[in-house]
C-alpha cells in the first residue's frame, strides 16, 4: 500500500468513531424509504447527474456503514 493510501485509512479508521456517534439513528430511519424507491440508485440517477449519481451511491452507503457499526461496533 503507498504510504498515502495508508495515512488516509489511518485518519479514517480514527473518525470512524466519531462519524458514527455524529450521525443519529432517526436521520438514517428517514432515509430509509428513499433507498427502497426503485429508482434511487446509481445507475439510473447516473444518465441524468453524475454529480447526483455520486451522492446516491454516498448516501446509500452511509447507511450501510451506519447498519454495520451498530450492529458489530467500530473497529480500530
Amino acid at each position: 500500500m503507498h504510504p498515502i493510501e495508508a495515512q488516509f485509512y489511518k485518519r479514517l479508521a480514527s473518525r470512524a468513531p466519531a462519524f458514527h456517534s455524529q450521525v443519529q439513528k432517526k436521520t438514517v430511519e428517514a432515509c430509509r424509504s428513499y433507498l427502497e424507491l426503485p429508482h434511487f440508485n446509481r445507475d439510473i440517477i447516473f444518465t441524468k447527474s453524475h454529480a447526483a449519481a455520486g451522492l446516491c451511491d454516498w448516501a446509500i452507503n452511509i447507511v450501510k456503514y451506519y447498519d454495520v457499526v451498530s450492529e458489530v461496533g467500530v473497529c480500530g
